[in-house]
């Protein structure tokens, strides 16, 4: 059966198939089914269907990932101790009196400091169980093989055409939750 054409949607976890040419058969033909002809011979066989319907309805999940990041957020410490936080893309990162800041350090001409870098984000789970309805139709398909005390088997030809169509009738909310990611903070040690 076609998987339902939605994003994030999983295969049917469960299925109730109805055979709609064999229900027309019972209901107008008092059991005879004209379309699946009875079985052509004994140890060498063919049996032939030729139009098989089936009508299926379907529960599925559907499942959405939506990932926000939100900004890269950080700090500066520099070697005299003094802390300088920034926002990577919003903040400007200016630092006055470098020299200063070199100074109250070990003096030696370098501005050294340790960039403290953490992303934050947000990710959201929406888990919906799906409804869907399918229609499956193959024409003209024959079964041939041979059975006998000793050995059986079979092969299948065909279907000549097959077609299936499957569709979303409606969904059921299940989960919907937006969650922080705990990303770790990397350091990097610059001298400038």
């Amino acid at each position: 059966m076609p998987k339902p054409d939605r994003s994030g949607a999983s295969n049917n976890f469960l299925e109730l198939d109805l055979d709609v040419d064999e229900l027309v058969s019972q209901i107008a033909f008092g059991g005879v089914n004209p379309f699946d002809p009875p079985q052509i011979g004994g140890v060498l066989y063919a049996d032939f269907d030729l139009l098989d319907v089936d009508l299926i309805g379907g529960l599925n999940f559907l499942q959405k990932f939506t990932l926000f990041m939100d900004s890269l957020v950080g700090t500066l410490e520099f070697k005299d101790g003094t802390v300088q936080a920034f926002d990577l893309g919003v903040s400007n990162l200016l630092l006055p009196n470098a020299s200063a800041i070199d100074d109250a350090g070990d003096n030696d001409d370098l501005v050294e400091f340790t960039l403290h870098i953490g992303p934050e984000g947000d990710l959201t789970n929406d888990t919906d169980l799906g409804f869907n309805i399918a229609i499956n139709i193959s024409l003209l398909e024959v079964e041939l093989g041979y059975d006998n005390e000793i050995a059986s088997d079979s092969t299948t030809l065909g279907p000549l055409v097959e077609f299936g169509e499957t569709w979303p009738i409606g969904d059921i909310d299940l989960y919907d939750n937006t969650f922080a990611l705990n990303f770790t903070t990397d350091n990097f040690v610059f001298a400038a």
